[in-house]
């Protein structure tokens, strides 16, 4: 997956549905405004990583998270995210993660997510 997305270097919109065993790290253009991703079967097992200056919408959902850089330009975001399984500081990953999107407008957050 990581060598098709790489493929596009002017990539703005993605939809992206997977199921979690197969891939373990996803890696998005940095290019995207617009991203949507959603675990097709519901398992924790994927992790994303993502550096999107330019990113606007956030919808992520049902997937573990990792490395996120700049994320400042988002307005609206939706998270149903989980810790990566064995993470001892998944609450600071999480605090990162929503400290990244401080210039969002609309932000919701899943139950799960509220959980961590």
């Amino acid at each position: 997956m990581n060598a098709l997305l790489s493929g596009f270097p002017i990539l703005e919109s993605l939809n992206l549905y997977f199921y979690a065993e197969e891939y373990d790290i996803i890696r998005v253009p940095s290019t995207l405004k617009w991203l949507n991703i959603v675990l097709g079967n519901g398992d924790i097992g994927a992790s994303l990583e993502m550096d999107a200056p330019g990113l606007e919408y956030l919808n992520i959902s049902e997937i573990t998270f990792s490395n996120v850089g700049s994320l400042q330009n988002v307005v609206e975001a939706s998270l149903d995210v989980f810790p990566s399984p064995g993470d001892s500081a998944s609450a600071f990953n999480l605090l990162k993660l929503l400290d990244t999107l401080s210039g969002v407008k609309r932000l919701v957050l899943s139950r799960s997510t509220t959980k961590v």
